[in-house]
């Protein structure tokens, strides 16, 4: 019995946690296009030197410092998910600002890293952009504005 009042509490907190964001949903794909090679040269750093250390740095060879999903320039955002075990179940973006937050809409994956300048989240049109120290010139960022 006290199973199910868990599964229909976390329903219902589910429900009513959509309807609160229901304007805020980014379909990333649905973003104004833009290439590597026009976004400012510090980001382009970045993304470069994100491929080359291969997604985790290692310190003293005992702790690993894994990279945080959203690379922030002028901005201050979060990466937040839903998770129900092993499982992920939505995606989040959330400004830590004003706590605005945004859902990603039906897809369980997003290509990360996502780079946020102010108010300008770019997303990454296919995964792994950035592997092995270089980003094509001609790779694809979609661009939103976050209000």
């Amino acid at each position: 019995m006290k199973k199910w009042m868990i599964i229909t509490g976390l329903i219902v907190l589910s429900v009513i946690s959509y309807w609160f964001i229901d304007s805020r949903i980014i379909d990333y794909t649905d973003g104004v296009p833009v290439k590597y090679m026009e976004l400012s040269k510090e980001v382009q750093d970045s993304l470069v030197w994100r491929g080359k250390h291969d997604g985790c740095v290692s310190i003293e060879d005992t702790v690993i410092v894994r990279y945080k999903p959203v690379i922030c320039f002028d901005s201050d955002y979060t990466m937040l998910y839903f998770d129900v075990g092993p499982w992920t179940f939505a995606h989040f973006l959330k400004r830590n600002s004003d706590g605005k937050i945004w859902k990603f809409k039906g897809i369980y994956n997003i290509p990360k890293p996502m780079v946020t300048i102010g108010d300008t989240l770019y997303v990454p049109s296919e995964y792994n952009i950035n592997s092995g120290g270089r980003v094509d010139d001609n790779a694809v960022f979609y661009r939103h504005i976050l209000k």
